[in-house]
């Protein structure tokens, strides 16, 4: 959790409602980038952004993932949380479609650049001035993350770094029955803002953030055969495996995919 106050941000499994495992940054580097809280993630995990408001007054709250606004402001009253995703609403009912972490490349060599590793969720909060008067909602749908094009635009970094974001994920959740009718309110001054990281397992690794398992640097030497370089001939690239699991219904239907990073060390001398 990243707390500012009386706000705060975490991520939550999209199905069990599980807080995601979470990190404290133990270098410097890390620190420098506003917070040292990450969350850890793996590869097409789905996600809701869980946003709290403990204070004593209601307030107006927008959200924006990877840089991107997922395009719709919320009310959030005093003493409450809400799990919040891609939202639509149409016939009467609210519905949010959680976020799916995508690993967008994977390279061996760790980015100097600790930003352009870690995935970035942002949850600003304002003070909420009610005036007069209902408005009423007949349809929304949220465009954010509904295509590849809208992930690419959102990729404007060198592939060969190893980056992780986020798109439109396949879980839905109906939240509520709604009638559209919204209070008129208007925008108070920003309270707080909240930033929190996100990325996989590898990549918390690559950036320091947890600490290196044994052998990794090992696992990781790139192999040369190329005398003039002057270095030992012979060193045996290791490149995970990417494992993928299928979780499926009674019919036999694929209701979820998951990659997972396999890195086998077992024919490797010592």
């Amino acid at each position: 959790m990243v707390q500012k106050g009386l706000f705060s941000v975490e991520l939550t499994d999209a199905k069990s409602k599980e807080i995601l495992l979470e990190h404290k940054a133990t270098i410097s580097s890390c620190k420098e980038l506003d917070l040292d809280v990450f969350v850890e993630v793996e590869p097409a995990a789905e996600y809701f952004i869980r946003v709290a408001n403990d204070s004593s007054e209601s307030v107006i709250c927008n959200l924006s993932v990877d840089g991107e606004d997922l395009g719709y402001e919320f009310v959030l009253n005093a003493n409450e949380y809400d799990d919040k995703g891609v939202w639509k609403f149409e016939n009467g009912t609210s519905r949010h479609t959680a976020l799916k972490v995508h690993k967008v490349s994977v390279s061996s060599d760790a980015s100097s650049d600790v930003n352009k590793n870690i995935g970035v969720v942002a949850v600003n909060f304002f003070k909420y001035i009610e005036d007069d008067g209902v408005e009423i909602k007949t349809e929304f749908k949220s465009n954010w993350g509904d295509s590849k094009e809208s992930l690419g635009s959102r990729i404007d970094i060198d592939d060969s770094k190893k980056l992780v974001m986020s798109q439109q994920g396949t879980y839905t959740e109906n939240c509520k029955e709604d009638d559209g009718k919204r209070k008129c309110y208007t925008y108070g001054d920003e309270i707080v803002s909240i930033r929190l990281k996100y990325c996989t397992t590898v990549g918390l690794i690559v950036d320091g953030v947890l600490q290196k398992p044994p052998l990794w640097e090992y696992a990781r030497m790139l192999k040369t055969n190329n005398n003039e370089t002057g270095e030992k001939e012979g060193i045996e690239t290791v490149h995970p495996k990417i494992i993928k699991r299928n979780t499926c219904d009674e019919k036999g239907n694929v209701i979820e995919e998951k990659e997972i990073e396999f890195f086998d060390l077992t024919a490797m001398e010592e």
